[in-house]
């Protein structure tokens, strides 16, 4: 016998389903297209693909190869801030997105289980794995090498 699903559903996974959908196919759009921009108009990238691909080749150095950038030297982790009109900087948006998925269907579904739902096992699960995330974003979780 077939048990209906919909009794089963609590919307705040409904929430974090759809957010996490919405927001994996926004990223992938980007990552379709945006290489396309940075292919396209070469010389508006802070790296231009042009000249680090045969850097690259050549054997050259991180630091060399960072030299040949439109700031002259690394622009720091976060560059796409600063330099938001450059395709390359929206190729680091969409990876970011990408990335921060997770965290971003948390937000609302953990926000809806506090003020509705008041389930707090997944309450106190979706906060450490939130918890996890960040401490993961910020730099404190590392691989042990």
């Amino acid at each position: 016998m077939r048990t209906n699903t919909k009794n089963n559903e609590k919307k705040s996974h409904i929430l974090y389903a759809n957010t996490v959908h919405v927001i994996t196919i926004i990223s992938a759009l980007m990552s379709l297209f945006v290489p396309i921009a940075i292919l396209l108009f070469p010389d508006a990238n802070v790296l231009n693909p042009n000249k680090i691909f045969g850097a690259i080749f050549s054997g050259a150095s991180p630091r060399e190869i960072w030299e040949m950038s439109s700031t002259g030297s690394f622009p720091g982790a976060h560059f796409y801030l600063r330099h938001v009109s450059s395709p390359d900087a929206w190729a680091m948006i969409g990876i970011n997105l990408g990335c921060s998925v997770g965290l971003c269907g948390l937000v609302p579904a953990l926000a809806y289980q506090l003020t509705k739902e008041r389930d707090w096992l997944e309450i106190t699960a979706g906060a450490l794995l939130a918890l996890l995330i960040l401490f993961a974003l910020a730099g404190l979780l590392t691989i042990p090498s």
